[in-house]
C-alpha cells in the first residue's frame, strides 16, 4: 500500500513537470510569434539626432 501511494506520487510529480515544461514551450512559440507579427522594429535609415546642438541649447537653458 506504501509503495502504491509513493508511486503515485512520483506519477503526479512528473506528470506536472511534464506540463510545466510543456506550457513553457508553448510560451516561447507565442512570444515567437507575436514577435514576428509585429515585424523588425530598427528604422532601415538613419537618424539624425543632432546631439551637438541639443546638448548647446541645454546649456544655453540652464545659464
Amino acid at each position: 500500500m506504501e509503495e502504491k501511494k509513493d508511486q503515485n506520487k512520483v506519477t503526479d510529480a512528473y506528470e506536472d513537470f511534464l506540463g510545466d515544461i510543456s506550457s513553457q514551450f508553448y510560451r516561447e512559440d507565442k512570444e515567437k510569434d507575436f514577435l514576428d507579427s509585429i515585424g523588425p522594429s530598427s528604422p532601415k535609415k538613419d537618424i539624425q539626432v543632432n546631439v551637438g546642438e541639443r546638448v548647446k541649447a541645454v546649456r544655453e537653458k540652464k545659464r
